[in-house]
C-alpha cells in the first residue's frame, strides 16, 4: 500500500491594514500647523516612549515613525502645513 501525502496547508496572505494619507505629518491635533511640543510627542513615538494614538492624525498608526517623518514634521513646523 502506497501512504497518502498529508494535504499540504497554505497561508492565506493576510493585508496589512492601511491608515488613509496624513493632511501633516506632525500635526498630532489636526490643527492644520506642527508646534515644538507635537514634534516632541512624535520623537517619543519613534523612540517608543509614547503610543501612535497620543498624535492621532500626525503619524501613521499602522507603521514605525522613522527619521524621515520626523524631518517632516520639523519642515512642516519651520514652513506650514501643506494645503488640503
Amino acid at each position: 500500500m502506497t501512504p497518502t501525502p498529508h494535504p499540504t496547508q497554505t497561508a492565506t496572505p493576510t493585508e496589512t491594514p492601511t491608515a488613509p494619507p496624513l493632511q501633516c505629518v506632525g500635526d498630532c491635533d489636526g490643527g492644520g500647523a506642527v508646534t515644538v511640543d507635537e514634534i516632541i510627542v512624535v520623537v517619543n513615538i519613534a523612540l517608543g516612549d509614547a503610543p501612535a494614538s497620543s498624535c492621532p492624525h500626525g503619524v501613521n498608526p499602522v507603521e514605525p515613525v522613522t527619521v524621515v517623518e520626523i524631518q517632516l514634521a520639523i519642515i512642516n513646523a519651520l514652513d506650514g502645513c501643506p494645503p488640503h
